[in-house]
C-alpha cells in the first residue's frame, strides 16, 4: 500500500494568529520572541513571521483551558 506523503503545515501571519487567539499582533509577537509559539521569520527589514497554524491552535487550547479553570 502506497504511503502518503505527510500534509504540509499551514503558515499564518501575525495578524492571522492574533486573531485566533483573540489578542493583539504584539502579544504574538512577543509570543514569538518568548519562545511560546514557534514561527519563521521572513527576510527583510519588516519583522514579519509566519507562524505554524498547529502551534497557534494548541496555544488557544491551552488558553481555553486556563481561561475555563480560572472560572471554576
Amino acid at each position: 500500500m502506497p504511503q502518503t506523503a505527510p500534509q504540509p503545515t499551514q503558515r499564518l501571519t501575525t495578524l492571522q494568529a492574533a486573531k485566533r487567539l483573540g489578542v493583539r499582533t504584539v502579544t504574538v509577537q512577543r509570543y514569538v520572541r518568548d519562545g511560546k509559539l514557534p514561527a519563521e521569520k521572513l527576510p527583510g527589514r519588516t519583522g514579519a513571521y509566519l507562524i505554524d497554524e498547529a502551534a497557534v491552535d494548541v496555544l488557544a487550547a491551552e488558553r481555553r483551558e486556563a481561561h475555563a479553570r480560572a472560572r471554576a
